[in-house]
């Protein structure tokens, strides 16, 4: 198996669902990519929550990094 092994540890069915039931409020995207992330997400898995490239994932967790 080649790059990062996948973690089980992150429901992504229910990050998801939390993530469609808070978008109208707020944008959650850079917290729940921040959490994920520290949590030991893949940004490959962090891209399939919010239908978004690992690219993507990644450059939105280095912002919210930032912003810490």
């Amino acid at each position: 198996m080649a790059g990062r092994p996948v973690q089980s540890k992150a429901n992504i069915e229910n990050i998801k669902k939390m993530n469609e039931a808070t978008s109208q409020v707020i944008d959650p995207t850079p917290i729940i990519t921040f959490v994920m992330r520290e949590c030991g997400c893949t940004f490959a898995e962090i891209g399939k929550v919010f239908n978004i490239t690992r690219q993507m994932a990644k450059t939105i967790y280095k912002n919210a990094q930032k912003e810490l």
